[in-house]
């Protein structure tokens, strides 16, 4: 699949996805989950899970344990929140 066609399927612009494709940009969990949908997919294929059978409810609760540890500037940081979560 293309940046572009990406980027419409997920409802936000190809040069978005060239910048997280890049390493340039930091989605949010928002937009993480838009790509996903735009994939046709679960949001864990864009993380690199080692666990690929890990369960939605586990994804979540690994994120809120790692927001209600984070600081105020690691909250905002969505990419430091998932590598904390999933070291």
């Amino acid at each position: 699949m293309t940046q572009e066609k990406l980027g419409e399927a997920a409802g936000v612009t190809d040069a978005y996805v060239s910048e997280i494709e890049r390493g340039n940009a930091n989605p949010t969990l928002a937009a993480m989950q838009k790509l996903a949908e735009g994939l046709q997919a679960g949001i864990a294929v864009l993380a690199d899970f080692k666990d690929h059978e890990i369960s939605v409810e586990e994804i979540r609760e690994r994120l809120i344990c790692a927001i209600r540890k984070a600081n105020a500037r690691t909250v905002k940081d969505p990419h430091s929140l998932i590598k904390k979560a999933f070291p």
